[in-house]
């Protein structure tokens, strides 16, 4: 069982989620990895394809595995007590894409036993705080979705700017690939 929050937050509010991070003593991971080794960085706004959170004094627990098929390594989210964190991004400075936090409260296997509850707590009270700290505007048509003040601002300035989410761009990607073998 797993937890996660779908947004739509612009860059100072990943700033907050910085600060709060870096208050918390909790480590920022970044991944693929090209080595079976933990890469570690300052903030979220470190170029990288994944990020993950946890604790420092989880990081000799999470278990790492190497894609063959990709020739590098990922924390494994299900058995470790790491929480991926991916911002969203912005596409062509008007189309806000979604984001999200998640975690899974158990491991997979072995009857499924719960997950460190340093971790568990740790990564509960992170999900209380964005909660509490990003004042949920609602959008219709987008109620699943944790929409803050400063997002909503942004949309209002241009008629040109919208949330997309990630079918579209695959529909997108689809229709650039048809053009390309045409």
């Amino acid at each position: 069982m797993g937890r996660q929050i779908n947004f739509y937050l612009m860059e100072e509010d990943i700033e907050e989620i910085n600060n709060y991070l870096s208050k918390q003593g909790l480590l920022i991971l970044t991944a693929p990895m090209k080595a079976n080794k933990i890469e570690l960085a300052e903030s979220l706004f470190v170029k990288s394809r994944d990020h993950y959170i946890t604790a420092p004094s989880l990081q000799n627990e999470i278990l790492i595995t190497f894609i063959e098929t990709q020739n590098y390594y990922l924390p494994d989210i299900l058995d470790s007590p790491i929480i991926e964190f991916d911002s969203g991004h912005m596409r062509d400075n008007r189309i806000k894409m979604r984001g999200r936090v998640y975690y899974t409260k158990n491991k997979i296997g072995n009857g499924s036993p719960k997950k460190n509850e340093l971790f568990l707590k740790m990564a509960d009270d992170f999900f209380k705080w964005i909660r509490k700290n990003f004042k949920n505007v609602k959008l219709k048509g987008y109620e699943e979705f944790l929409i803050s003040e400063r997002t909503m601002q942004w949309l209002n300035e241009s008629k040109e700017r919208k949330l997309g989410d990630f079918p579209e761009v695959l529909q997108q990607d689809i229709e650039n690939r048809k053009r390309r073998v045409a």
